[in-house]
């Protein structure tokens, strides 16, 4: 019987490597002579070896598709040094790896239809608003961006199937906080904020508080509001890994993410974000049993943190308290409040008079002047977004297009859920630990789109994709326990270990 075709193989062959170098050398040197931009052969250089990469080691195509989504890196070199985009290519070529193993090697390719339909039913409705939206430009635009981000949704669902790739994808995003996070905080300490860090670290100066304007951190996404949603999304991945990993250097990595992600959401001046990441922290203090030792050492934690909170922080966060009753305070007063009480108006009152269907996906801002200017909440004379991702989703796509995304945040969290169970049963509780963590990664998500629209839904989606695969990944895990008990004496039991939030 022949043995499978890989890449490896076909090194072994002398001949074919022979010809594979000749080839790689005849394409680098055209690139190189007919190519003004320098970084071109690399990047041509770089693309075969990771061809080579993703098709021999998936899981580490896979992180390196993660950690390029999650920071953005694709389009910051686009912009900032003219190569392509990569990030929809990597997903490609991830999926088309993975149906190459499965058709030479034999792998396995986990169910998949149920994601299928829930994607389907999303992207029927999407696709129905082209029929009535007044800008179908807009909505084709957010059509096809709604298909690239399926694409990666499907990558990161095949990709993710056991505690391998689960590793790969955790620490990925801890890799992208710690990358994005220290460039943020160097510079606010260093005070280089003309300095955007080949493009990793954007600040812009906007308002602070009453005529206070001051430098915010933005990150890779030119948006301080975006970018503190993005960290509070990682805060409680570095968390559980702070808690439960058992090697030093990495609690040590999960502490570096940690430290750098709350002091950057701190350097946003994000109230949105700051009232997300106190949600975050609570769900993952309360499930975990804190020792006192672990308690004095947070406790010294954020006094260490507290030291680095920039002037006008807390007087910012606590113009929140306007906008409860009885405050004595009008939020007309507060420049942001009034332009994000008049989105949030204009998005109820559209849906209001186009609540089945809404006025098609991307519409709302072309709707905007016309529903804001009778309000006079806001002056300014120009289209702008919902601020709220539920409110907007409702004014664009109606009650189907709401039931829809609250089915596939549903199916997310209760397939995340039967995971959780499944891989406490099992006694593996680490891989519990980490499906419990990016639960809570999701409700930080979603709190902060209380404040935020859909700008930068790629993120969403690649939560999404995560959380449905991770009954992949407890299945694996258990079909290898049950192998290990098989193989041992009917008496023998997984050892549990002893105390613990995620002990039995």
């Amino acid at each position: 019987m022949n043995e499978p075709l890989t890449l490896d193989r076909l090194i072994e062959k002398p001949l074919l490597f022979m010809l594979g170098a000749a080839v790689l050398g005849l394409v680098v040197g055209t690139t190189v002579l007919l190519s003004d931009n320098f970084l071109w052969p690399v990047a041509l250089v770089a693309a075969l070896l990771l061809l080579w990469l993703v098709f021999n080691h998936p899981n580490a195509g896979l992180a390196l598709l993660v950690f390029a989504t999650y920071t953005r890196f694709s389009d910051v070199v686009e912009h900032e040094y003219g190569i392509p985009a990569f990030a929809l290519p990597l997903a490609l070529l991830l999926l088309g790896t993975l149906f190459m193993r499965w058709w030479f090697l034999g792998e396995r390719i986990h169910n998949w239809e149920g994601t299928a339909v829930l994607l389907g039913i999303f992207g029927l409705v999407s696709f129905t608003s082209l029929f009535y939206a007044a800008d179908d430009g807009r909505a084709q635009n957010a059509l096809i961006d709604f298909a690239k981000d399926a694409l990666l949704l499907f990558a990161v669902v095949l990709a993710l199937r056991d505690r391998t790739s689960l590793r790969a994808v955790i620490w990925a995003l801890i890799a992208a906080g710690i990358w994005m996070g220290t460039l943020s905080v160097y510079q606010q300490l260093t005070g280089t904020y003309e300095n955007a860090y080949w493009g990793f670290a954007q600040t812009e100066v906007r308002n602070i508080i009453g005529e206070v304007s001051d430098y915010r951190a933005a990150g890779p996404l030119s948006s301080p509001n975006f970018y503190a949603m993005i960290l509070v999304v990682l805060v409680p991945l570095t968390l559980d890994r702070l808690w439960h990993e058992k090697q030093p250097v990495l609690r040590f990595l999960a502490l570096w993410a940690f430290v750098v992600c709350i002091l950057s959401i701190i350097f946003t001046f994000s109230r949105g974000g700051f009232l997300a990441l106190v949600v975050v922290l609570v769900l993952m203090i309360v499930r975990e049993s804190l020792k006192p030792l672990q308690i004095l050492l947070s406790l010294a934690l954020l006094f260490v943190v507290w030291q680095f909170i920039p002037a006008n922080y807390t007087e910012r966060l606590y113009t929140t308290m306007n906008l409860l009753p009885g405050s004595g305070e009008d939020a007309r007063n507060e420049v942001s409040f009034r332009g994000r009480t008049s989105e949030v108006l204009v998005a109820w009152q559209i849906f209001a008079d186009h609540p089945v269907m809404g006025v098609g996906l991307g519409n709302y801002n072309h709707y905007y002047q016309a529903y804001a200017q009778p309000l006079g909440w806001d002056n300014r004379r120009e289209a702008r977004s919902a601020h709220n991702l539920y409110l907007e989703t409702a004014a664009e796509t109606g009650l189907i297009g709401l039931a829809a995304f609250g089915l596939i945040v549903g199916m997310a969290f209760w397939r995340a859920n039967q995971a959780q169970k499944m891989l406490m049963r099992a006694g593996h509780y680490d891989e519990a630990a980490m499906a419990f963590a990016l639960m809570v990664a999701l409700v930080g998500y979603l709190v902060a789109s209380n404040f935020l629209h859909g700008a930068f839904p790629r993120y969403f989606w690649l939560l999404i994709g995560i959380l449905l695969a991770l009954p992949q990944v407890a299945a694996t895990l258990k079909d290898a326990t049950l192998t290990v008990r098989n193989r041992q004496s009917p008496s023998a039991a997984v050892a549990t270990p002893a105390g613990g939030a995620y002990a039995e």
